[in-house]
């Protein structure tokens, strides 16, 4: 499979939750791995994302980081990604739910800051690291975040649409999350 390939660059993600989608995306890529460094790939570059972190408590931060640690040989190079502004994925989701329901649910006031970057500088991030020698992790964000409830009323001015921000209290999430885990869900 990896027979004349010099650079592997790994997005993919099991969208399940919980120590079983981590256990997944942990073997998954250990066997990938192994096979690229066997075959003598020379290169390898993992997505990640700035969810990824010791105090993130969610399955995808932690299933995140936990493959990022495999990535740690002299050609191994992870990057990082704030929330990608495209035509897809997560933020797509979010647009098209705002879109629909002109309901944007915001916690804290919406004031949790958003690292974002455009497809576009995501792809150019992409070129360069490919045309040179760089190793080691690397953020891909715009430097300075927004607030969550902001980046929506950039949204909503830019679409021309008016949206309702439905505050949910932290409390309320906390229960919500007590419960689910209680529950097994």
């Amino acid at each position: 499979l990896f027979n004349n390939v010099k650079v592997l660059i790994h997005c993919a993600f099991v969208q399940e939750p919980g120590k079983q989608g981590k256990d997944a995306n942990v073997s998954g890529t250990k066997a990938m791995l192994t096979a690229a460094r066997k075959t003598g790939v020379k290169k390898f570059i993992f997505f990640s994302t700035t969810s990824a972190h010791e105090n993130n408590a969610s399955s995808y931060g932690q299933s995140k980081l936990s493959v990022e640690k495999l990535f740690s040989g002299e050609h191994d190079l992870v990057l990082k990604c704030g929330l990608i502004i495209g035509t897809g994925g997560l933020f797509k989701q979010m647009l098209l739910h705002a879109l629909n329901k002109k309901i944007v649910p915001v916690l804290d006031g919406g004031k949790q800051a958003v690292q974002f970057i455009s497809i576009d500088s995501v792809a150019h991030a992409i070129h360069h690291v490919l045309e040179t020698q760089i190793y080691g992790t690397f953020i891909l964000a715009q430097p300075k975040p927004v607030g969550y409830k902001e980046l929506f009323l950039i949204v909503e001015k830019h679409f021309k649409q008016k949206f309702f921000f439905v505050p949910i209290p932290f409390s309320f999430l906390n229960w919500i999350l007590s419960v689910s885990g209680k529950l097994h869900i």
